[in-house]
């Protein structure tokens, strides 16, 4: 069996509510967000994105379930000729397909994202699925021939006629999707426990105070890094479609030093009163984490190398980035316990020499070809040059909305 790990995105909704959102691919050229919802007994899929790039099955009986409003929901078997989610890809996969434009225009209140389908528990137990909620990802089993298990369209057709019952489940409270049930973590747990431990016939009891506070709360800190970087994220995400990944050609040495431009720009804005271009160091910020991320993804990767033979795709630019975002994350967490959040009482304008130093640092292991005697090396700094422009970010945002403070040109008032 193969092991895919996908990273997770967790949006908080109203009142400490959380849902956890995976990428996945339709055909090789679509991608969308699913919502992990394990009280879902089928997954679906919203019939806007998918009925014009799949296949409906023939002579296809209609199949109607109680839904939004309490009004029917028309819901469909389709083919799709391809699905991927991480390194998983199934083709031809029947799935149902159901109109979802309703609960995207109700998650439109909390996320940008597009809704493009639930991942109920057929598939979750079919692959073994596991959460680890400390490094946000999702974890799916498969093997090689993973293909051969789908059903075809004539077995599911078979299927259907067979069926006493006239319809798949369609959660019928589909419409309070949005409202996290009490017991949410405790049926992750649950589902967990089962997979290990698959021989056993009773689930361990869960002391649900104790598993959510352990899998679900999330400190003030954490919640502010997560909104932070997503700030950034989505930057990246529109640069990157304007400019495509032009950026691969740049050799670290250059990455570090368009930093450098970036993090000298902010110290002279910190410093003086008058400016003739409308940045300000907020956005500078933003800059400096990203262009990080890609220090440690020329770092790994060396794109540069390959100046008239590239070949990525956007969506693993943006699997790197997420990894490095969760690593960055996990440092800066278990910094935060040793050192008791003491990030929170510096100047901001102290970030920024923090982040010029890390800088000198790694000019100088540059200059030494890497070759280090007792210093960390430069994926280390870069990490934390990352988690400083993030404090930097948190401390310009107005945490009451949480806006970034775009209009703050000298960090003097905020400090």
């Amino acid at each position: 069996m193969k092991k895919t790990q996908i990273p997770i995105e967790i949006v908080e909704l109203e009142g400490d509510s959380y849902h956890l959102f995976v990428q996945c691919r339709f055909n090789d050229s679509v991608d969308g967000a699913l919502i992990i919802d394990t009280g879902a007994s089928k997954t679906i899929f919203d019939s806007q994105i998918l009925e014009p790039i799949s296949e409906l099955l023939e002579e296809q009986q209609p199949i109607y379930s109680a839904g939004v409003s309490a009004q029917t929901i028309d819901t469909k078997w389709t083919n799709i000729p391809s699905f991927q989610i991480g390194e998983l890809i199934l083709d031809d996969y029947i799935s149902i397909l159901v109109d979802l434009t309703e609960i995207n225009r109700l998650y439109s209140d909390f996320t940008d994202k597009h809704i493009c389908g639930l991942l109920g528990s057929d598939f979750l137990l079919q692959h073994s699925a596991s959460i680890d909620f400390a490094k946000r990802i999702l974890i799916l089993e498969f093997s090689e021939n993973e293909n051969e298990k789908n059903l075809s369209p004539t077995e599911i057709q078979a299927l259907l006629d067979s069926e006493n019952d006239e319809s798949p489940k369609i959660p019928e409270n589909i419409e309070n999707i949005f409202q996290t049930p009490k017991n949410f973590n405790v049926k992750i747990h649950q589902l967990s426990e089962q997979i290990e431990n698959p021989d056993d016939s009773e689930t361990p009891e869960v002391n649900e105070n104790v598993e959510t506070e352990k899998n679900i709360a999330i400190s003030v800190t954490e919640k502010q890094f997560l909104k932070v970087t997503n700030i950034c994220k989505e930057l990246f995400i529109k640069k990157m479609h304007d400019y495509g990944i032009s950026w691969y050609v740049l050799r670290p040495t250059s990455v570090t030093d368009q930093i450098s431009i970036k993090i000298q720009r902010i110290r002279t804005l910190e410093t003086t009163e008058t400016q003739f271009i409308d940045d300000n160091i907020y956005s500078e910020y933003i800059g400096t984490l990203n262009y990080a991320i890609i220090g440690l993804i020329q770092l790994e990767k060396n794109f540069f190398t390959s100046i008239f033979d590239f070949s990525i795709s956007e969506n693993e630019i943006l699997e790197f980035y997420e990894k490095y975002i969760l690593e960055a994350k996990n440092l800066m967490l278990k910094k935060n316990h040793d050192y008791g959040e003491a990030w929170r009482s510096m100047r901001i304008s102290s970030y920024t020499d923090l982040i010029l130093m890390k800088l000198l640092r790694i000019k100088q292991i540059e200059d030494l070809n890497g070759k280090t005697i007792i210093s960390e090396g430069i994926a280390a700094n870069y990490f934390d040059i990352i988690n400083y422009s993030v404090f930097a970010l948190i401390r310009l945002t107005d945490l009451s909305s949480f806006e970034p403070n775009l209009s703050s040109k000298n960090p003097k008032q905020t400090e």
